[in-house]
């Protein structure tokens, strides 16, 4: 037995004789009691030890109490112990980590006081009490009061919408949530229909690596990639949260490398759908989640799904109302149309008119024919012009039905052409049909309205002795159909203006028949209601070829 025991004894003992009513009291007090020598060193401790620190009555003594506070705490503990010991007469009170026999830390409010001048002491008193409850409601308030500050500023931030308050919102919340990195992943499908994940935000805690850079996050199927318990769980708004280490392998093969040890999930709504989920990683350690923290991230999830609902809802009004400044735009194109384009063929029509009942006994029969003629023709012209009207009208109120059945292109098309033949015949040109053993689905009205309108520029725009051809060619499930010509060509500044209605395209015939641009407007709408496509390949001087393609038969 070394000088030190022998002495640490003999102080013991002198405790025990002179203060046996004392060392009755400390056994069963509540509290820790120890004697430290002005060194630190550890002379005497109470049975309450064990029961709060689970060190048995005497296991430390010898031992500087110091080696048992926590490493934040011991510049704080060894300040005040030196104003024990310059001033003997000063009480000290101080909180403070102190490890336990478990390596767990508890909270110890302590009160000291210097007895080393008493001879039957010759140490500094120290009593203890176990706070940690109190330390841990204590901090549970102040995180509660954070978190709810926090819920507040992120609230702000989002009503904001400001460019950048996705990022901001998430910065907030990562600072009082503890998480490693915070993210948000939204729902797509992809080229086959699955329904996948992609991460499209991310902030991490400092120290922390990134993920959004991660390709395999950029692409992750729901069932494929193995996590179909996500999506169940997170469709019906419901969260996921554990270790990882808890979790299915195939889960675990995407989370594990990005060194992830817990995980809190929470499905994000938007407009009563599931937009995709909010995301807190642990990379540190292992995570345990009160009930409160979860109340509070889920908020956060919920205010993050209004802002998205709200920029979605704001981007439909922006489309919607862009819709309706082109609508109001096609409508005063509309009506421009219809006054200048009605005007002209009806001062024909009333002018013929009434030199033939003015002149009707003067003239001759050829010349009555050839102006009976003109009225015929600018009626035609008329007509189909109103027709074209009525047609664009319906298509742009949605009251023209659409109703695709089987169509025998080569009984269609001959029929077609030898209702053009006497246009055809006053300039001399030549109608053909190529190749067209094909069944379409089609509209029957809007397809004949397409072609109608394709054949009649053709024939307008070719001068006499002229060509046009039709023809068609088969590729995978669908049909080209071409209207070439051998007319005058079309320039590529033409070409740019002559699918939209704002410009008003519209130019004479070879024979100066008039026209309003219109019909190649309807004949677009017509082709992309079939899920087609139409365009020109034209040369000027050198006629012009008329392509869009129309859906084959299933059978």
């Amino acid at each position: 037995m070394n000088n030190i025991q022998l002495n640490i004894d003999k102080r013991f003992q002198l405790f025990e004789n002179n203060f046996e009513t004392s060392k009755i009291l400390s056994d069963n007090s509540f509290d820790i009691i120890n004697i430290l020598d002005k060194n630190g060193k550890i002379l005497f401790e109470s049975v309450a030890t064990e029961r709060i620190l689970g060190y048995r009555a005497g296991e430390r003594i010898g031992k500087v109490a110091f080696e048992f506070v926590h490493p934040d705490d011991i510049q704080k503990i060894a300040t005040e112990f030196q104003k024990l010991i310059s001033e003997p007469k000063k009480q000290v009170v101080v909180e403070f980590r102190f490890k336990h026999q478990d390596g767990s830390w508890k909270w110890l409010e302590t009160s000291g006081q210097n007895f080393i001048e008493n001879p039957n002491i010759q140490g500094i008193i120290i009593n203890s009490r176990d706070i940690t409850e109190r330390k841990q409601a204590e901090k549970q308030l102040s995180d509660r009061i954070n978190f709810e500050k926090a819920i507040s500023k992120c609230s702000t931030i989002l009503l904001s919408n400001s460019s950048d308050a996705v990022y901001a919102s998430l910065k907030n919340i990562i600072d009082i949530s503890n998480a490693c990195r915070v993210y948000i992943f939204k729902n797509f499908y992809d080229e086959t229909n699955d329904l996948c994940m992609r991460q499209i935000y991310e902030i991490c805690a400092e120290g922390i690596n990134p993920e959004i850079d991660n390709p395999v996050l950029q692409k992750v199927s729901y069932k494929k990639d193995g996590f179909s318990r996500w999506e169940e769980t997170l469709s019906k708004n419901k969260k996921i949260l554990g270790n990882i280490i808890d979790f299915p392998e195939n889960e675990r093969n995407i989370l594990e490398p990005q060194n992830i040890k817990s995980i809190l999930i929470f499905p994000i709504f938007t407009n009563n759908q599931w937009f995709g989920f909010i995301g807190f990683d642990f990379t540190k350690e292992v995570q345990i989640w009160s009930d409160w923290d979860i109340y509070l991230l889920k908020t956060a999830s919920e205010l993050l799904g209004f802002y998205f609902q709200n920029k979605c809802n704001l981007s439909k009004i922006t489309k919607q109302n862009d819709e309706l400044q082109k609508l109001n735009d096609d409508k005063d194109t509309f009506m421009r149309i219809l006054a200048h384009d009605l005007k002209n063929p009806f001062n024909s029509l009333l002018g013929f008119s009434e030199l033939l009942l003015k002149n009707i006994r003067k003239y001759s029969l050829e010349k009555i024919e050839n102006q009976l003629k003109i009225i015929n023709q600018t009626s035609n012209q008329t007509y189909i012009l109103l027709d074209d009207l009525l047609l664009w009208s319906k298509s742009q109120s949605g009251k023209l039905t659409f109703n695709p059945q089987n169509i025998d292109f080569e009984i269609f098309c001959n029929e077609l052409l030898n209702n053009f033949q006497i246009s055809a015949n006053v300039k001399n040109l030549k109608l053909e049909c190529n190749n067209h053993k094909f069944c379409l689905f089609a509209d029957e009205n809007m397809f004949k309205t397409i072609m109608r309108n394709l054949i009649s520029n053709a024939i307008k725009f070719t001068n006499p002795d002229g060509t046009i051809t039709i023809k068609s060619e088969q590729q995978e499930n669908k049909i080209i159909i071409t209207v070439a010509d051998t007319g005058i060509g079309i320039s590529e500044t033409e070409q740019e203006k002559m699918w939209n209605l704002s410009h008003h395209f519209s130019k004479n015939g070879t024979n100066g028949e008039k026209g309003t641009g219109l019909g190649l407007i309807l004949c677009k709408e017509f082709v992309e209601k079939h899920g087609g496509k139409i365009w020109v390949e034209s040369e000027v001087g050198k006629g012009s070829d008329f392509k869009f393609t129309m859906p084959l038969c299933n059978d």
